[in-house]
Parts: C-alpha cells; structure tokens; sequence
C-alpha cells in the first residue's frame, strides 16, 4: 500500500467521523425536543426509561450482529444514552456495596455513563434513604444475599413507591462471577417484551423455598430465588424471587401455580420488573 492509498484512507476515516458526529447532535436535538415535551427537567422527574433503552441496544446489536463487536457497541450506546438521559434531567445516584472495592459504583457508570455523578453509601439502608430526600433518584444495589435485608423496604406503601427497574450489567457476565446489581428509583416498571419480574412471597413458616419453587416450575415460569427472610415473629417468611417475563400478581400463570398452595400463600407483591439483560450467548 502506498502513502497515498494510506493518507486516502486515513481521509476517509476522517470524513465518517465527522459524519457520525453531525449524526449525534442531530440525534441530541431529537431527543432535547422529546425532552421538551415531557417536560422532564421542569417537573423534577426522572428522564429514565429502562425499557425503552433494552429495545434500542437490542434492535442494535441485532442489525450490527458479524459486523461490529456486539460488547463494544453496547458499552458506546450505553454511554451515550447516559448522556442523553442526563441531558433531559439532571441524574443522581447513590451506590452501596458492602465490601466497599468500588466495583458496584464502576457498574453504576458503566451504565448510566462514565460522567455520572455517583456518591457512595455506607449502607443498604441509606442509599435506599436518599432516594426518599431527593439527595439521589436512583439507587445501585448488588443483588441480594441471604443476609441482605435492604429489599424488604421496597414492600412498603409510601406515596412513592420504590421498584428496581434495571439489572445490572445489560451485558450478562454472571457466567464469569462479575459483580451483578440492581438500580431501584421511584419509578413503574414497562415492559420491554423481553423482561424478568422480581417478587415477594411471603408464606406461612410451612412453605419452604423448595416447594414454592417447585410450584412455580410447574407452571414453567423458572424461578431464581434471590433469598429468604423470616419475620421477627416466626410467623411467616418471605422469599424474594425473580422469575421470566412481565408478570403482576394476579396473572393466570402465578395464580394457576399457586392455587394448590391455598391459603398457605399470604401476599405476593411484585417489587420490580425490567429488561432481561442480553447474554454472550445470544450475541455470539
């Protein structure tokens, strides 16, 4: 190859860069003027929309897929949407991890954008707290152990309900022992057609974890059970459980599964609900 055939070349990289920047302002514009609209920023609301994100990074990596490095181009898309979203409304989050390595608040920018302001908390409790004083909208949890507590406050009937909406990474590396969490806001979950539901069962003492996810996979719903926390009085236990799909309490698989169970089955409440984050698998 020549220097003339390289400096061509190296032109034409310049040209695409130059168009692709064109193409992002333009995008920023389209998306300041759905700001706009919905009025975000004036009303205080959180600009996120966790299921509408899932839709685009897969619609994309679908149309990239043998093209373009599936993982890169998420992690570019995740970046600029965080950039978007921050400019609809101003982003806060608080993040807690109980060893404190700083691997939950690396997650948290990972996700929302590098330039994200994210503060660290010294406990569950207190993130969760600071979604309530208006200090953070969003808060970053890891998935919860058997110990973890946290998740029972999101059962709470406060004026604004607290549900987790995102797991994270949307990039799933469970099947490498990478750090996994949640981000809870005082938003409602929407679907996104490919989605997973985190509920509470909570059950007499009798019910044990086993035979609950036993009735659950009957109906073919897959349950992961997350823990189980048993009240102070003994009389009655709580299971934290994420299962496939959008799925609210009273939905004919849940309630087909659980009515053998009878009135050994006292509240299912549903705590969160959001997109199935995408696989290496499924990228190939």
């Amino acid at each position: 190859m020549s220097a003339r055939d390289l400096s061509e070349l190296r032109n034409e990289v310049d040209r695409l860069d130059d168009a692709m920047l064109d193409l992002l302002i333009e995008r920023m514009a389209v998306v300041q003027h759905i700001a706009s609209l919905k009025g975000d920023r004036d009303l205080g609301r959180l600009a996120l929309r966790p299921a509408r994100e899932a839709m685009i990074l897969r619609r994309l990596t679908a149309r990239a897929r043998g093209r373009f490095p599936a993982a890169s181009l998420l992690q570019m898309w995740r970046e600029l949407l965080g950039a978007t979203t921050s400019a609809q409304a101003p982003l806060r989050i608080c993040a807690w991890e109980p060893e404190g390595r700083g691997a939950i608040r690396a997650l948290a920018r990972n996700h929302f954008g590098t330039l994200a302001p994210v503060r660290s908390a010294e406990t569950a409790e207190e993130a969760l707290r600071s979604l309530g004083d208006g200090s953070a909208q969003i808060a970053v949890l890891p998935l919860p152990e058997e110990a973890d507590r946290w998740w029972r406050s999101l059962l709470g009937d406060g004026s604004r309900p607290l549900h987790v909406v995102s797991r994270l990474p949307f990039l799933d590396g469970s099947g490498h022992s990478h750090p996994q969490a949640f981000a809870v806001a005082a938003l409602d979950p929407e679907p996104s057609g490919i989605d997973l539901s985190l509920l509470v069962f909570e059950t007499t003492p009798d019910i044990s974890r086993a035979r609950l996810c036993e009735a659950l996979h009957a109906a073919g719903l897959a349950p992961r059970p997350l823990a189980t926390l048993h009240d102070d009085a003994e009389s009655s236990v709580l299971h934290l459980i994420e299962l496939d799909g959008f799925l609210a309490p009273g939905e004919a698989p849940l309630a087909a599964c659980l009515e053998p169970l009878g009135s050994r089955i006292l509240r299912v409440t549903p705590i969160g609900g959001y997109p199935r984050p995408l696989s290496e698998a499924e990228l190939g």
